[in-house]
């Protein structure tokens, strides 16, 4: 893409690692393990689990743009990760992407 962030390619890895890894979509991470404010309860196990991603070279994304990808028979087949945008409208991107394939996607619908 001209002129995206050079971290987006990384970050949209991230996002699809997450998905796969965790069987959820990275906004369902986001949403288990971080509240609104940024913080909550479970943030220091969300950190955690970042800190051990990344120590085993598998970054993880705590924010959309990571979709959860499935078969007609809900097998789970692979994940899309979308940056360069704001995070919805990666999501968004990712969701409509799978969907035009087939795939049925984890969110089901953008929040868009």
């Amino acid at each position: 893409m001209v002129d995206c962030a050079t971290l987006a390619p990384d970050l949209a890895l991230a996002k699809a690692r997450t998905c796969v890894g965790f069987h959820m979509s990275s906004r369902t991470f986001k949403d288990s393990y971080v509240n609104g404010e940024g913080g909550g309860p479970k943030m220091p196990q969300a950190l955690a689990m970042v800190t051990i991603g990344a120590a085993a070279g598998q970054a993880v994304a705590s924010f959309p743009g990571g979709v959860l990808c499935r078969d007609g028979d809900m097998n789970v087949v692979g994940a899309i990760g979308v940056s360069g945008a704001r995070s919805d409208e990666d999501e968004h991107c990712a969701i409509l992407g799978a969907q035009a394939v087939g795939l049925v996607t984890e969110p089901a619908q953008s929040s868009l």
